[in-house]
């Protein structure tokens, strides 16, 4: 009977901690279906790349938002693969659940500069003279492709993320393989060790 209390005891006080330590993007139930959403949004690198990790309707899911320079073309397909290395050397494969295509956007950045002088001369009678300062201003734009694939994925790839961090991720979209290496980037480090927590909380779901 100790025993039983004990473990009950324990189980109450990890879950207290666990909802605490858990904050859904995400919480809501489908009006229509009746089907409970809970996500995490991780912005790993702002505009450029961004992990979500997803439990909707007793299925998981991965949505990653990630950025190509230039302007792409080809679409992200049901052929294709993402491949997502851990740091135990396993290998995740995740294939999207529809075709994506990209959405390619102008990037209008501007910078500014001023100029100016000051000059003086001396004489019996000192003088001063200045040039006002003028700003000159320039424009570039550069171009970004966006893509969004979502990828449904089993239970078991959440607790292989829960249990090792990402390491390297590979896309293949222009015909040749692109990796991103997670290590050489001290915030996307810290993105990783967020997605292993992040696991953790879409497993707790259910």
């Amino acid at each position: 009977m100790k025993n039983y209390l004990a473990i009950n005891a324990f189980l109450i006080v990890s879950s207290m901690c666990y909802g605490q330590k858990c904050k859904f993007t995400i919480d809501k139930k489908d009006e229509f279906t009746g089907q409970d959403t809970k996500s995490i949004v991780n912005r790993i690198d702002n505009q450029y790349f961004t992990w979500t990790s997803s439990w909707i309707g007793g299925k998981y899911f991965i949505e990653l938002m990630f950025v190509h320079g230039g302007e792409v073309h080809e679409a992200i397909t049901r052929n294709d693969t993402v491949q997502i290395k851990l740091q135990n050397e396993k290998i995740l494969y995740l294939i999207p659940v529809n075709d994506i295509q990209p959405v390619t956007r102008n990037i209008i950045s501007t910078s500014s500069s001023t100029t100016g002088s000051y000059s003086s001369s001396h004489s019996s009678t000192r003088s001063t003279s200045y040039r006002s300062p003028s700003t000159r201003t320039s424009t570039a734009t550069s171009q970004l492709t966006y893509y969004t694939p979502v990828f449904e994925v089993g239970r078991e790839v959440f607790e292989d993320l829960s249990n090792s961090m990402i390491t390297r991720l590979r896309i293949n979209i222009t015909g040749k393989p692109e990796d991103i290496d997670f290590l050489k980037r001290k915030h996307y480090v810290k993105g990783c060790e967020r997605i292993m927590e992040e696991a953790k909380c879409i497993l707790a779901v259910n």
